[in-house]
């Protein structure tokens, strides 16, 4: 059942977790908890800043199923991001549409992680927008966990 719940656990994006009033969470206080649509959830993680995309900064991130459940979401995703290791990424690129929809592949938009590589891999990894498809969302800082960068 522990599994099941922190699927319902959001991690927060750190402009997010900012703007609730929250910097960290340290083990043995009181978990902070927020309201998304209707549904209260506990926050287990925030995320350290992605200068490689705003919009996870601004996010609350919840599991796959809870979104279905408590939120109403109909599985068609519009949007994923993907990290890959650099020397990866062409790879990566060139199997992504297949993955996301092997059914419609010419159908999925991959964008080139040109921001992330024009600043000269701030960060070791880089990432796509890509539409459609099933997203994974790490997190950096969890409750139980000293902050790591992503």
């Amino acid at each position: 059942m522990g599994g099941l719940l922190l699927l319902h656990a959001p991690r927060l994006g750190s402009v997010a977790a900012t703007r609730l009033g929250l910097s960290d969470l340290l083990a043995g206080t009181a978990t902070p908890q927020v309201m998304i649509g209707d549904q209260w959830f506990t926050v287990i993680g925030i995320l350290h800043s992605i200068t490689l995309n705003p919009d996870i900064d601004r996010a609350a991130l919840i599991g796959w199923n809870a979104a279905r459940t408590l939120l109403h979401f109909d599985g068609h995703a519009t949007v994923i991001y993907l990290q890959a290791q650099e020397d990866y990424i062409e790879a990566v690129r060139a199997v992504l549409p297949a993955t996301v929809d092997p059914q419609h592949p010419s159908d999925v938009q991959v964008t080139a992680p040109s921001d992330a590589l024009a600043a000269k891999r701030a960060t070791q990894t880089s990432f796509w927008r890509c539409s459609s498809a099933w997203p994974r969302w790490p997190c950096c800082s969890e409750a139980s966990e000293s902050p790591t960068p992503w």
